[in-house]
């Protein structure tokens, strides 16, 4: 199964503004830029432009890669005489790629599964915090709308950030496909309605870069596409930054020189690189230089001492800037509280000092995989196998664009041997997938109380995922613990970068399965957390898990052109996006196709429910425009009367457990066209996760705007709300919907 070939492929989060301004980037502060404020960065940058010359112009927007000097990933070259230092670009959507004394956050499909505004805003900001200490301008980050099942850096189906830029893929991948061939063939509505949706979430955040990608869209490269680079970009979304696309090269000048490029062209493009640098006050006198132990970091790269990206080893190294904070005890805490929890037979979890049966100490923990140990601290290693990886060792973060230096790892193995030390229990493990492969436990004695089984597969920026199946013969290992540990007492942990297959779910006698997705550098500590119940796993599933993995339909690359080749420009490589706006949920809901684990489904330690009816109040009164008002202003996010509220839904949800505990309240709408001509059954417009006392009951409330009710009418290029009733949903996840309204928004 192929990676997703998107519109736009990559976004990148934005650096904080200059910590001796008034924004100051606290956790307590959220920093959207005013209309004001991008025109006077815009008026800045324009004066800045107005002073170069033409080479100058050219060397800052053909910018280097893999730059010597500095360490940066891309480089925006200096103009000296102008005292302008240049931008430095750093990988990537999870830590800092390459450098020294950083953090590895857990990945983007784990904040997705946390579905938690504030811990999205809160690891936004910190990564942020980081990278600006390092001297960095632009993060290369996150991706959004995840068609595949490449995971990693994703804020799947319905993603919250505010983020830029660019693209880091090898463009032929090891099984032939040739990323810069394929066509992403996407009808107008899909477009609008699905892939350009959390475009537009980004852009009026405050995003300031946005890269267009490698591929090709319906036929056109997308960094040719004037359409989408120029129509929909910068005039219906109303994006006022950059978008990157590959490196111009030496060429540009001489293409000015001659008139195939124009001069405003090129002025354009450098104004639009220096906007977000006066816009986010990157050029403050105190803004951090880039730090000097970047080129050493570089050098080394992912690949070993010897086999750098700038090949061999430098001598020497200048020990890094420490940027870290106390960023060690968020990140425990977030990758716990986004794990998900699909299944507690018997209440097994969260485990104590006691069975849970029989009230005997617990003394006995069996500990199998290999994923609970960690095998390497500190380094980036070559995987083992390039769609497998490393065989051996807890993932705490992906490969790629997506990994990131560890400054150490705790394993589950490690946090559970502290855990167990409390009560002067016995751990025992096997941590080899083939010894278990072949059944061989004997080792084990006596049996325990409890078996742990970690699980695991790889994700990495250039390789497809193999199958949806984990890795290291997981099936088998599952079935051969759970024949030695016996009757309810194996718990399946899975270390995966988002949608696998579980065939030994429904055994019986596996009791408990925690989705504890790529957890950062704290992952055994964070896991730990939640099987022992300190914290409440309080994650959803940010995608739906498939009985099989037939159910989720047709492959990504059709090679479906009438050529014989296989080279860049023929027409064989296409992806044809036929199944519209049905992916993931909204494929299961349009077949009628049962799930395993429905999308936004997770268990946790205590029990809620929605009841009662929903209250619909809609806002401002009737209205009788079914189009937004076209006189509105076109700000970033695009036409501002698309984010006027127009109802306001409320309803109740109580937790009827006996522990204190956090659940997300779901709100879903189905449109008076839902069903027919590819629209979804229902969509997904609203969440909100709160936390009730054991016995408390709070209320809801949630607004939906005028885009959230509207469908995009391609005839008449315009949003537009349909007539009829709508159909307003309310509770635990796509398939558990207790509360319901119908409404009607026009007349």
């Amino acid at each position: 199964m192929k990676i997703s070939v998107q519109l736009y492929s990559w976004i990148s989060i934005l650096v904080l503004p200059s910590a001796a301004t008034k924004h100051p980037g606290q956790l307590s502060e959220l920093y959207v830029p005013s209309v004001e404020e991008w025109n006077e960065a815009e008026s800045k940058a324009h004066a800045f432009v107005a002073q170069l010359i033409l080479t100058e112009k050219v060397t800052m927007v053909t910018g280097t890669l893999l730059d010597v000097g500095t360490g940066c990933i891309g480089r925006i070259r200096p103009v000296s005489r102008l005292g302008f230092p240049g931008l430095c670009l750093l990988d990537g959507p999870n830590a800092i790629n390459r450098a020294h004394l950083v953090s590895t956050f857990p990945s983007g499909i784990t904040v997705a599964a946390s579905w938690d505004r504030e811990l999205m805003y809160e690891r936004g900001l910190a990564m942020g915090s980081e990278f600006k200490a390092k001297g960095a301008h632009v993060i290369l980050g996150v991706d959004v709308i995840g068609k595949a099942p490449l995971q990693i850096h994703i804020f799947p189906e319905r993603p919250s950030s505010n983020e830029q830029e660019t693209m880091r893929s090898d463009t032929v991948m090891p099984d032939g496909t040739i990323v810069d061939a394929v066509s992403s063939n996407i009808d107008d509505q899909t477009l609008h309605e699905l892939y350009l949706w959390p475009f537009a979430d980004a852009v009026k955040a405050g995003t300031t870069s946005i890269m267009c990608s490698y591929n090709r869209l319906n036929g056109t490269y997308a960094c040719e596409d004037e359409r989408m680079l120029t129509q929909v970009l910068r005039n219906e979304l109303g994006f006022r930054g950059h978008g990157g696309g590959g490196y111009f090269g030496p060429s540009l000048e001489a293409a000015v020189e001659v008139g195939n490029v124009t001069m405003e062209r090129v002025d354009e493009m450098a104004r639009r690189l220096m906007t977000p640098y006066y816009l986010l006050q990157q050029d403050d006198p105190d803004y951090p230089t880039v730090d000097p132990s970047m080129p050493y970091l570089l050098a080394i790269s992912n690949d070993g001492w010897e086999s750098g990206l700038l090949g061999g080893r430098p001598e020497g190294g200048i020990p890094g800037r420490d940027v870290r904070a106390n960023h060690k005890e968020l990140i425990r805490k977030w990758g716990a509280s986004a794990a998900v929890l699909l299944k507690n037979d018997d209440g097994i979890l969260p485990l104590s000092d006691k069975t849970a049966c029989g009230g005997e100490p617990m003394l006995y923990i069996g500990v199998f995989g290999n994923a609970v140990f960690d095998v390497t601290e500190g380094v980036v290693a070559p995987p083992n196998t390039p769609q497998e990886g490393q065989e051996d060792g807890i993932i705490t973060i992906g490969g790629g664009a997506g990994g990131g230096r560890n400054p150490y790892i705790i394993s589950p193995l490690e946090a559970i041997k502290s855990q167990m030390n409390k009560v002067d229990g016995t751990v025992q493990y096997i941590t080899s997938n083939k010894v278990l492969a072949n059944n061989d436990l004997r080792s084990i004695y006596p049996k325990p109380d409890v078996c742990l089984v970690f699980l695991k597969s790889w994700a990495a920026e250039t390789y497809d995922r193999p199958s949806l199946e984990l890795s290291w013969n997981s099936t088998v290992v599952v079935n051969n613990v759970v024949k030695f540990c016996g009757w309810k007492k194996t718990v399946v942990i899975t270390n995966s970068a988002g949608i696998n297959t579980m065939p030994w779910a429904e055994n019986s006698n596996v009791t408990a399965i925690l989705a504890a997705h790529y957890t950062g550098q704290e992952a055994g500590n964070s896991i730990v957390d939640v099987l022992w119940g300190k914290t409440e796993p309080s994650g959803r599933l940010p995608y739906t898990i498939p009985k099989t993995v037939e159910d989720y339909g047709s492959p990504i690359v059709n090679l479906t052109g009438t050529d014989g080749g296989l080279e860049r420009n023929s027409s064989k490589w296409q992806a044809d996006f036929t199944e519209g706006q049905l992916i993931d949920y909204r494929h299961f809901d349009a077949h009628n196709t049962e799930p395993l684990y429905e999308f936004g489904f997770g268990l946790g330690y205590t029990t809620f429910k929605v009841e009662g009816d929903l209250e619909v109040v809609k806002l401002g009164g009737n209205t009788t425009n079914d189009l937004p008002d076209a006189a509105a202003p076109i700000e970033p996010g695009g036409n501002t009367d698309l984010w006027t509220e127009m109802l306001r839904v409320t309803g109740r949800v109580s937790n009827t457990g006996q522990r204190a505990g956090s659940t997300v309240i779901q709100l879903y709408v189905s449109s008076p066209l839902a069903g027919r001509n590819g629209i979804p059954v229902q969509a997904l417009r609203g969440f909100k996760k709160i936390q009730l006392e054991a016995g408390q009951s709070g209320s809801i409330e949630m607004v939906l705007r005028r885009r959230d009710i509207s469908h995009w009418d391609v005839m008449a290029q315009q949003w537009r709300i349909p007539s009829g009733e709508f159909k307003l949903a309310l509770g635990l996840s796509a398939r558990d919907l207790s509360a319901n309204k119908t409404t009607r928004v026009l007349g």
